[in-house]
């Protein structure tokens, strides 16, 4: 099945994807323009699986045309890749490459820093 089929289209709705598993690379951005094509105003948390070398999930440049914000997760490290719209854009703050520290302390994660 196709997970564009199993979305919940709509306001209101929250569909989390964890993780997207295309039968190739190649196809995982076509999947996600599928995902977000039939979300009509539901929001979509899709995870990817990434090289931790790599600025990109697999499936390349094209997987971070479709959402709106896309965070890279590396260990102890969360930084925002891109964010489309933000709210004070005309303060000239761009969010685009911050990023936060954070750490593992009897299970919970918590933050250290934000940069």
């Amino acid at each position: 099945m196709h997970p564009a089929d199993l979305i919940a289209p709509g306001y209101g709705n929250l569909n989390i994807i964890d993780y997207l598993e295309p039968p190739e690379a190649k196809h995982a951005a076509d999947w996600i323009a599928q995902i977000h094509d039939r979300l009509d105003g539901a929001v979509a948390a899709i995870s990817v699986q990434r090289h931790k070398d790599r600025d990109y999930g697999h499936g390349g440049a094209m997987l971070n045309s479709r959402p709106r914000l896309v965070l890279n997760l590396d260990w102890r490290k969360c930084t925002i890749a891109k964010v489309k719209f933000w709210k004070r854009k005309e303060s000239g703050l761009n969010p685009n490459g911050m990023y936060f520290e954070w750490e593992l302390r009897g299970g919970w994660s918590r933050i250290k820093r934000l940069s």
